[in-house]
């Protein structure tokens, strides 16, 4: 029988050991211009609850030299990655990966970045690090999804628990035995509800907090080198077998999880529209449509819309089809929400779910004219696709439509490097930074490999 776990531990010690192609590195510093961005926006937003978490910690005695960025501050470790991580995914714009269905940077740069500070490593390894997290975080998710959405899991924090550790491990160059520690360590702290997604709650970006807290105290206790089982990602009782289902575990088995010369980390996707990323397909064939008929009025397009018919996979439906809109985390998963505000107002970022927005009646009037159908071929190709095909139906008795399969920032749809570093400037001037400090990380990132300067110090 295959021991899943061993593929895991040769997988990280080849990142170890050996150099990554030119384009590999680029698309780590595209992950790490992007992670800059939606970590520096989400801090400052978050600016209130981050002081209070950095109060509370310090309150009990957890001192430390760990930067929480965006609010010049140093903590402990634990504390630090736990506010970084909450803050990386707080606007709902970070990068994620549609077969895994889980965010990566948000959790594994943020360990990545910890694990440089604890030990003040070369940049280059930081890369490699990102790599490996991403490597492992999504061979994993690939082996148990849909199960863990369908059983209530956020994978984000089943497996980039495991992804979050590895970086960790390949920064401080861990020897087989504390990887093989380090992986069982992590393995068992799996967990993330999505729950948390639900009606009020502000909790989602906690799946990520904890999951990277408890990937780096896994690491940390790794290093003991403490033996682990045999192989406790395909054991009888082991990470695949409790949290997904025979049939996909036994899938794990008849194939590697590391086809050679593959790189999980060019299969990403971006995100250019601040919500869930089930909700980018409609958002984009609304987008269309509009620009297409050049509608700017708001009242104009809110009276001339009789109905609006939304085609898509039912995964996306399910959690997803909302019009009760309780807070801006409900906002940013709902899709009536975001078509709405997308047709109406031709918002999509950050902007389309301020407070302001979600108080608009208009917006409330137009979701009620949404419905929703399922198809059965999109259900099928999903998620090699996710498609969404959206139909506006006038009063005047004409109809139009859009169908988006690949959503922009999808590896068939890239966001181009000047789109990413759009996107960061955005998010960077949101956040309060200078255009001179903006252009001046740009330049870091692309130039990472051979500078021996740290972001950290641009993200305080």
């Amino acid at each position: 029988m295959i021991n899943l776990t061993e593929q895991v531990i040769k997988r990280v010690l080849w990142f170890s050991e050996n150099s990554l192609p030119d384009n590999i590195i680029h698309s780590a510093k595209r992950c790490l211009l992007d992670y800059c961005g939606v970590l520096l926006a989400g801090a400052s937003e978050n600016t209130a609850n981050s002081q209070k978490i950095l109060s509370l910690s310090k309150e009990i005695g957890n001192a430390g030299s760990n930067v929480a960025f965006g609010l010049n501050s140093t903590v402990d470790v634990y504390t630090a990655v736990s506010i970084n991580s909450f803050n990386a995914h707080f606007e709902e714009l970070d990068d994620g990966h549609r077969y895994g269905m889980l965010h990566l940077g948000s959790s594994i740069i943020t360990a990545a970045l910890a694990a440089s500070e604890c030990k003040n490593t070369d940049n280059l390894t930081v890369l490699k690090a990102i790599v490996c997290g991403y490597d492992v975080s999504i061979a994993l998710a690939g082996c148990m999804q849909p199960d863990l959405k369908l059983k209530g899991y956020h994978a984000t924090g089943v497996c980039c628990v495991i992804g979050a550790a590895m970086a960790w491990a390949v920064i401080m160059g861990y020897d087989r035995q504390q990887v093989s520690s380090t992986l069982a360590a992590a393995a068992t702290s799996a967990a993330g509800l999505l729950e948390m997604i639900d009606g009020r709650s502000e909790m989602k970006p906690y799946n990520i907090s904890q999951t990277t807290a408890s990937g780096v105290l896994a690491a940390v206790w790794g290093a003991a080198g403490i033996n682990g089982p045999e192989d406790v990602i395909g054991g009888r009782r082991g990470f695949l077998s409790v949290l997904s289902t025979k049939e996909r575990l036994k899938d794990a088995e008849d194939r590697p999880l590391f086809p050679d010369g593959n790189y999980a980390i060019e299969e990403i996707y971006t995100k250019p529209y601040a919500a869930c990323r089930h909700c980018h397909p409609p958002i984009e064939a609304v987008l269309n449509i509009r620009k297409k008929n050049r509608w700017t009025d708001k009242s104009f397009i809110n009276n001339a819309v009789k109905k609006i018919e939304i085609v898509t996979y039912t995964m996306a439906i399910k959690g997803h089809d909302h019009i009760e809109i309780k807070s801006v985390q409900s906002a940013k998963m709902s899709i009536p929400y975001s078509v709405s505000a997308a047709l109406l107002l031709g918002k999509y970022g950050m902007d389309a779910y301020e407070d302001i927005i979600l108080q608009d009646d208009s917006i409330n009037d137009c979701m009620k004219k949404i419905l929703f159908s399922a198809d059965p071929e999109m259900d099928r190709n999903n998620p090699q696709k996710r498609s969404a095909e959206v139909k506006i139906y006038l009063e005047s008795g004409e109809v139009f439509s859009d169908r988006v399969d690949y959503p922009r920032g999808e590896p068939e749809n890239q966001m181009t490097d000047k789109d990413m570093e759009d996107k960061f400037k955005e998010l960077a001037r949101f956040s309060g930074k200078t255009d001179e400090e903006t252009q001046k990380i740009i330049n870091l990132i692309w130039d990472y490999d051979n500078s021996v300067e740290t972001v950290i110090d641009h993200l305080r």
